[in-house]
This record gives C-alpha cells, sequence and structure tokens, in this order.
C-alpha cells in the first residue's frame, strides 16, 4: 500500500509542469493563428501542450492578455454577439459599449469593462470562412489600465492567422 501511495505521490508532481516561456512570435498550429509577445512582456504556455489552446502574456504591471482559439459552440453569428454574451457574463462589471476593432488584418469586435478595481478588455474575431474563433482578453487593474491597454493593441495588431492543422 505504501508502495502504491508513493507512486501515485511521484505521478502527480511528475504531471506538474513549470510554465514554458516564448519570445517573439507564438504560432498556435492547432488553432491555426499567431501573435508577437512584446519585447517588455513574457509569453508564458502554461498546462498540458496537447490541451493547450493558446498563450498568457505577462505584463510588466502583472496584467495579463490571454490569447487562445477555440470552437464556436455557442453558434454566434458574428463577433460583436460572442462579446455581448462575454459581457453579459460578467453582470458586476460595467461597460463601454462594443465597437468594431481591428485584429490583425481581420475585423472584430471589442468592449471594455470595469469591475471595481480590475479592468478587462476583450476582443473577439473569427476565422474566415469558418473554424475557430480566437478570443483576446486583458487583465489588469483599473491603475494599469492605460498602459496595459497598449500593450494589448500591439497583440491584436500583430495576429495574424496561420495553417490550421
Amino acid at each position: 500500500m505504501l508502495r502504491l501511495v508513493a507512486a501515485a505521490a511521484i505521478l502527480a508532481m511528475g504531471s506538474v509542469q513549470a510554465p514554458r516561456i516564448v519570445k517573439g512570435r507564438y504560432r498556435d498550429h492547432g488553432q491555426g493563428f499567431s501573435v508577437l509577445v512584446p519585447d517588455a512582456a513574457r509569453g508564458l504556455l502554461e498546462g498540458d501542450p496537447a490541451t493547450a489552446r493558446g498563450i498568457r502574456i505577462a505584463l510588466p504591471s502583472g496584467g495579463s492578455i490571454f490569447t487562445y482559439g477555440e470552437a464556436n459552440s455557442l453558434e454566434w453569428p458574428s463577433p460583436s454577439d460572442g462579446i455581448r454574451w462575454a459581457v453579459t457574463e460578467q453582470p458586476e462589471c460595467s461597460n463601454q459599449g462594443i465597437r468594431d476593432t481591428r485584429v490583425g488584418k481581420l475585423t472584430g469586435a471589442g468592449a471594455r469593462l470595469s469591475c471595481g478595481e480590475k479592468s478587462i478588455g476583450l476582443l473577439l474575431v473569427f476565422r474566415p470562412g469558418g473554424g475557430p474563433i480566437y478570443w483576446l482578453r486583458l487583465e489588469t487593474t483599473t491603475t494599469d489600465d492605460g498602459e496595459d491597454a497598449v500593450f494589448l493593441e500591439k497583440v491584436a495588431s500583430s495576429f495574424q492567422i496561420i495553417r490550421w492543422q
């Protein structure tokens, strides 16, 4: 019995992985997109690489940008419909309205939310012709929102659709 417990403990410890650091351009062929990690930030791949859907970009302020792809499982007809849904999922937050925005060469939708001391920026774009949809989500403090929004714009402008495998 002691051997079984020891083996289980070793397996559990082995499954905890340190984040992998990404510099420069991050490419996710499984989701079919790439973004540039800004020089002053750190790209972090966390969790199981086989199931990862994107990257977390750690900002100098302590905020983060999460960029990932997923299926359009709620079948939103447009990015603004997806943003509208995401805003309703944060009822404790006030928002400044939904707007059209550029994400790389594509047109998507975005919103800014204020949640007390927390600030959230949301961008959503659809892959042309179907397939995954892509979220860029900034989570920061209201104090750092202006500075971190610049990082979100840099990441969004660097967004590219790549071959989806």
